[in-house]
């Protein structure tokens, strides 16, 4: 019984720190997201053709994307 307890410990030990693990790196990849979106939305101010406007949409759709799985 004592040595089930300690293994289920240690099990929530490495759950407890891959969470944090994963909320780190999150919270990394979600800054140059920030940055990428800003100048997507200030190119997006210039007169661009609509090559050039449909491929920042592109980019912007996916920008969302990565930050809607790192949520």
């Amino acid at each position: 019984m004592r040595r089930r307890t300690e293994e289920e410990e240690k099990h929530s030990a490495r759950l407890s720190a891959a969470l944090e693990m994963a909320g780190a790196i999150c919270h990394e990849l979600n800054q140059p997201l920030h940055v990428i979106s800003g100048r997507i939305h200030l190119l997006s101010m210039d007169k661009l053709d609509d090559g050039v406007r449909e491929g920042l949409v592109i980019v912007n759709d996916q920008v969302h994307r990565i930050g809607a799985i790192t949520k």
